[in-house]
């Protein structure tokens, strides 16, 4: 019977917490600060795409016509709205890593075999110096996959489209 008793307290002290968090959180307001508010490029801005590691910045320039990014890239940083700015890094494993990995039935997964890229980007307004997007993507060894994987989210979340 005691057991009973303390397992129906322990059970009415849950109900009660979860019903103070579930009251907490609703009151809660949501809504961002201004700093936090995402602001979207609009279409047919002008962007100027920094010089980066290996003519990363040219691959760029390709994807974004590609996967027709709907800004116009520039030459002359002057004339842009916008700076894209980022780095790039590959990570390379040693061909004996690679057979040792195999050799142990894949225990490792191929991700921890794979040639990586990584590249971390982001768009700044140049009139405000305000960051208006910021991309991190992990690829394979393909430079081009990279900057295509980049070229499409900006197309996807940066950019305002008319209606």
């Amino acid at each position: 019977m005691r057991t009973i008793r303390a397992f129906t307290a322990i059970f009415v002290l849950l109900l009660a917490g979860a019903a103070v968090c579930q009251t907490e959180a609703a009151s809660k307001d949501t809504t961002k600060p201004l700093g936090q508010q995402r602001s979207l490029i609009p279409s047919g801005s002008r962007i100027y795409i920094e010089t980066m590691d290996n003519g990363f910045d040219k691959t760029l320039a390709a994807a974004f016509i590609k996967k027709h990014v709907p800004l116009v890239v520039v030459t002359d940083k002057a004339t842009a709205d916008y700076d894209l700015s980022g780095t790039t890094s590959e990570t390379k494993h040693k061909t004996g890593a690679k057979i040792a990995a195999i050799a142990l039935g894949g225990m490792l997964g191929a991700a921890a075999t794979a040639d990586q890229m990584k590249g971390s980007f982001q768009i700044t307004e140049i009139k405000t110096s305000q960051v208006v997007y910021g991309y991190n993507v992990q690829k394979g060894d393909n430079p081009q996959s990279v900057a295509e994987a980049c070229a499409k989210h900006i197309k996807n979340e940066a950019i305002a489209i008319a209606k």
